[in-house]
């Protein structure tokens, strides 16, 4: 009958001294950074952002779309929105006017109609553009056998402008917190 009181020598845990130092954890390193892809925004005349991210965020055609380090290969359309670029805990928002993107090779290039930073939103023009697009989209509504292409163009108007709105008042958000 064996001892149960005996430790079986084979499966004690070695000593800290006994353990490869590569193999062992600082532990005043904290978590290892998390993975980044390469992203390129730009527009027609201007570059906006060039430099790693770990995830941007922005609007396509069917919905919000995330993407990350290693995403799949695709190409999306996008709407007007807002674009979140994040590289730990930085973020960078940008309002575009619509655009595509191509994801490949653990790249992402972003390439936007018009793409604005929220230093460079003028907030009241941006809602004068709001209210405009708004009286656009009514009057279009109210006009009976109105082309869709009308309407259309008023509710990018519009999703153009609250987009400013919304970029611009991260601005103000970064402002209140410091």
């Amino acid at each position: 009958m064996a001892d149960v009181n005996r430790i079986d020598e084979e499966n004690q845990a070695p000593d800290a001294d006994q353990l490869d130092p590569g193999l062992v954890g600082d532990e005043e390193e904290g978590p290892a950074p998390e993975p980044t892809l390469h992203v390129v925004l730009v527009t027609g005349d201007r570059p906006m952002y060039d430099g790693p991210a770990n995830r941007v965020v922005a609007i396509a055609r069917r919905g919000q779309i995330a993407i990350g380090a290693h995403h799949a290969p695709m190409v999306a359309a996008l709407e007007p929105g807002e674009v979140l670029v994040r590289l730990e805990e930085e973020e960078h928002y940008f309002a575009i006017g619509g655009g595509f993107c191509e994801v490949r090779d653990n790249e992402l290039v972003i390439l936007a109609d018009t793409a604005e930073r929220p230093e460079e939103i003028d907030l009241e023009r941006a809602r004068a553009g709001l209210t405009r697009a708004n009286e656009r989209i009514r009057q279009v509504r109210n006009r009976a056998g109105a082309p869709p292409e009308q309407t259309l163009a008023a509710q990018r108007a519009q999703a153009r402008a609250k987009a400013r709105i919304q970029v611009a008042g991260r601005l103000r958000q970064r402002r209140r917190r410091r």
